[in-house]
């Protein structure tokens, strides 16, 4: 039987981001079996070992209950102010595990004729400088186009956590379309990865950025 709070109701019916009418309802948040496992575990241990894994629990919570639709929306500005800029509009944003931003960029190879500057390499940099440190782990990175070999190789060096990307690239994608980096089993990292949040407006900046350029219908 579920151990109960002092209103009578089960443990988890305040947990955040979970609502309880006799089944668990998801809200904005994204859940794994080990996540039940973890919660399951620590409500029947004795208090001092389940105090710690609720713990555990809600730091895993909070990082996944992130609002990803929010923050693509910030690397999808980022996008537009690459596309202004006359570049692929693709925009990237660097987040830690509470949320707070600690990056933006877009791709600038040729604002700042430098073919490494895209906008993933770009928002690693500023927020390893901002940290003073070249390793960002439990950082999350959203990207408006699923990074290329470079960029996802970065994130594997400076230890990102999570990638959450828009729209999936046929030709270039690293992140598990035309090929997987995210989780070699020869390396000593993994990153855990999130495709197709809000693919289609990334998408479309893409298609209007390079039919523009075409100067025809595509």
């Amino acid at each position: 039987m579920a151990k109960k709070n002092g209103s009578g109701n089960p443990l988890w019916a305040n947990l955040p981001y979970l609502s309880f009418d006799s089944r668990f309802t998801f809200e904005n948040t994204l859940f794994s079996t080990s996540h039940f496992v973890i919660l399951a575990v620590a409500l029947v241990m004795p208090s001092g070992y389940g105090s710690i894994l609720i713990m555990g629990f809600f730091d895993i919570v909070i990082m996944d209950g992130l609002d990803h639709h929010i923050f693509m929306g910030m690397a999808l500005e980022e996008a537009e102010a690459a596309y202004q800029a006359q570049e692929v509009p693709v925009g990237a944003v660097l987040v830690d595990v509470q949320g707070n931003v600690l990056a933006r960029a877009h791709n600038a190879p040729i604002t700042h004729s430098d073919p490494t500057a895209h906008a993933e390499i770009l928002v690693l940099r500023k927020a390893a400088k901002a940290l003073q440190n070249y390793r960002l782990p439990g950082s999350i990175c959203y990207t408006t186009l699923e990074p290329c070999l470079m960029c996802l190789g970065a994130m594997l060096w400076a230890r990102v956590n999570i990638l959450v990307y828009g729209a999936a690239d046929a030709r270039a994608g690293a992140g598990g379309t035309v090929l997987d980096l995210s989780a070699v089993p020869q390396f000593n990292h993994r990153i855990q990865v999130i495709g197709g949040v809000r693919a289609d407006e990334c998408a479309l900046l893409l298609q209007r950025f390079f039919r523009e350029r075409r100067g025809g219908e595509m």
